[in-house]
């Protein structure tokens, strides 16, 4: 009688366990982490489908920009197709039926990805707000960049080790430079920054050891030894 009392004692507590455990077996962590692995897998690329192939003369591929209430609001250069030896960028770009306005100079990467070389000179309109990061980095033929009343910023790298660039003339409108902009510009001699800049980054002309004097506001004085780090003897005049 008391092996009987017992046992029905031992099948009503694992009854008990297995209520509590929701009569289920419980999923290892390694089958979790493969299914997981096999839906990530599953899953298909972000399109980004603000990239347009190419403008509708063919010259380059565009990013389309937004404002906050997800409408169009400019188109930056994304990639410069055509083999050529000068760069004229237009003012505008027409897409969808619409002209838009060129606010960026690239996007984060490098404007070329074949022959970079043979570039020698770049023409940027009025349009253009923003000279993006990377975007003419070692560019070593290229000797002259015109840019025009309009441009504020001017982003890091953006001409890093340009080394044939010998002159450059900044807007009035220009309002920033950023870090290594035009590092290792060697050939680089006279600059005059203009007066409406108000930020400069550390070694945003580091290593252009060719320059001879630079004209800068005066609110940069204590910061030129950074600015212009390893640059040689160059004479300052503030403004």
């Amino acid at each position: 009688m008391k092996k009987i009392l017992f046992l029905f004692a031992l099948i009503l507590a694992v009854a008990a366990l297995l209520i509590s455990c929701g009569g289920e077996p419980v999923e290892s962590a390694s089958e979790f982490t493969d299914t997981s692995a096999t839906l990530a897998s599953s899953t298909p690329p972000v399109v980004d489908l603000d990239i347009i192939p190419m403008s509708e003369n063919g010259l380059f591929s565009a990013h389309l920009l937004r404002n906050e209430k997800n409408e169009i609001s400019g188109v930056a250069v994304l990639e410069w197709k055509s083999d050529v030896d000068s760069i004229t960028v237009p003012s505008s770009f027409e897409y969808d039926g619409k002209s838009y306005p060129i606010t960026e100079f690239g996007y984060g990467i490098r404007l070329l990805s074949s022959n970079p070389k043979q570039i020698q000179s770049i023409l940027l309109p009025s349009s253009v707000k923003t000279i993006s990061t990377r975007v003419c980095m070692m560019l070593i033929n290229l000797e002259t960049v015109t840019l025009s009343e309009g441009l504020e910023s001017i982003e890091e790298m953006a001409f890093w080790h340009c080394t044939s660039l010998h002159s450059i003339a900044f807007p009035s409108t220009l309002k920033s430079i950023g870090s290594e902009a035009f590092a290792d510009c060697f050939a680089l001699t006279n600059l005059v920054i203009p007066s409406g800049v108000t930020e400069i980054a550390d070694r945003a002309f580091a290593g252009c050891k060719g320059l001879q004097s630079v004209t800068i506001p005066s609110a940069f004085r204590d910061r030129v030894a950074d600015i212009f780090y390893n640059c040689g003897d160059v004479t300052f005049n503030f403004t």
